[in-house]
């Protein structure tokens, strides 16, 4: 049965952190095919301002250009915002791309305090296995409002990953103050962000 996984995300902008963290689980898991699924809007992030919804699946298709087993679904952007995760599976599983596929759910540690308030998150994880990025056991805090049940499924799927000290909200910071970001970017990313003037204002 064929292995795939959803990486779910504002990717505002994606970075070298989420293509690490995709080719580390893709990797250790053997999985055959990444989804990156690009959120319309952030449930936990309903006020944040962003990239448009465009320019955001621009971003992701032109960093996983490279990657033969990497593809962007746009599917939560084509679909009234808040975006889901639960929705998201329960509708790519009726896809006939998608039949007869095994799910999975990639993450990395920032996400793990905050599972609790994802919808459903129980029947989420029955549908579509978590793999977790983690930097090591030690720094692990799991969500203690999580069930028994899927606290251990979420152990079940932690590795150990070079985590890239890498976040979305610190790039756009630094390009606002005119800072170099070229270092945590995809090279094609960095020349989109520069050729649209992205994140130059805003917060």
């Amino acid at each position: 049965m064929k292995k795939v996984a959803i990486f779910g995300g504002t990717f505002d902008p994606i970075h070298l952190g989420h293509i690490n963290v995709a080719i580390s689980l893709k990797d250790h898991f053997s999985l055959d095919h990444v989804l990156f699924v690009p959120a319309c809007v952030n449930p936990h992030k309903r006020h944040a301002k962003m990239a448009s919804c465009l320019d955001r699946a621009k971003m992701v298709k032109l960093a996983i250009k490279d990657l033969p087993w990497a593809s962007l679904e746009m599917c939560e952007l084509n679909r009234a915002p808040p975006s889901y995760m639960i929705d998201t599976i329960l509708e790519l599983k009726k896809k006939r791309k998608w039949q007869n596929c095994q799910f999975y759910l990639l993450m990395g540690q920032d996400v793990l305090p905050n599972l609790h308030l994802w919808k459903d998150y129980e029947l989420l994880f029955e549908q579509a296995r978590p793999l977790v990025a983690i930097r090591s056991c030690d720094s692990v805090s799991l969500d203690e409002k999580l069930s028994k049940s899927a606290s251990k499924i979420v152990q079940d799927g932690m590795v150990k990953t070079p985590i890239f000290d890498i976040s979305a909200s610190d790039i756009r910071c630094r390009i606002k103050k005119g800072l170099y970001v070229g270092h945590l970017l995809p090279h094609l990313v960095h020349q989109y962000i520069n050729k649209l003037s992205l994140y130059r204002t805003g917060p």
